[in-house]
């Protein structure tokens, strides 16, 4: 039956066609700039600044308030409180004298 076998090659070609298709999408990275979402153009956000877009902002938000809550302002004073006395002027000349010697510099602490 010749309708059928051309039935049976147009099914053939669809679904040849559509794993392609898929393949061919599964291997490259999408050609959207990080940030937009994907959308049909009409509907999508333009952002030229990833950082205008509405996770940056919430984001930032969050930092904001905690960089300015009294929690924060708390954490400082402790910190301060662990590290105790010490010479201001000679702890800042001996960091500067490190800077100015060393291409880099790490610092870290023993807990």
């Amino acid at each position: 039956n010749e309708v059928a076998d051309f039935s049976d090659k147009m099914r053939s070609l669809g679904l040849s066609l559509a794993l392609l298709w898929g393949v061919s999408h599964a291997f490259h990275s999408p050609r959207r700039p990080v940030g937009h979402p994907r959308r049909t153009k009409s509907l999508a956000w333009s952002f030229d600044d990833p950082t205008e877009s509405p996770v940056a902002r919430v984001a930032n938000v969050v930092q904001n308030l905690i960089t300015n809550s009294p929690v924060n302002e708390a954490k400082k004073a402790l910190v301060l409180f662990l590290a105790g006395p010490y010479d201001v002027e000679a702890t800042k000349a001996k960091l500067d004298g490190l800077l100015a010697s060393e291409a880099a510099v790490m610092l870290s602490f023993r807990t």
